[in-house]
């Protein structure tokens, strides 16, 4: 995008949908990708303000509805599908490691 890293910061922290789509297509994001993109932004703005509690499983599980559930099929799909998967076995080693120290 042809915009300062501060505008830029500024869209993404609190910008309407609308100036965020144009952000998204001046960066040269196919149309596709917008939705779930704005929908990922909302609950990390949430997260950020305190208003919910949801890390990268949560947040990839919500963005993968969006793209339609675990039959969605494409490239944005396998990208977000893989990182929900990584997110699961993290937090499955996380739980593991805690359950053996105590």
């Amino acid at each position: 995008a042809r915009q300062s890293e501060q505008r830029v910061t500024a869209l993404l922290a609190g910008g309407h949908d609308v100036a965020l789509q144009a952000l998204f297509r001046s960066a040269g994001l196919a149309p596709a990708t917008h939705a779930i993109m704005l929908r990922a932004l909302k609950i990390w703005r949430e997260v950020a303000n305190g208003r919910r509690l949801a890390g990268v499983q949560e947040v990839s599980w919500l963005m993968l509805k969006e793209l339609g559930g675990q039959s969605a099929e494409g490239d944005l799909a396998g990208l977000v599908k893989s990182i929900h998967l990584d997110a699961l076995r993290e937090n499955a080693r996380g739980h593991a490691l805690a359950i053996a120290a105590a």
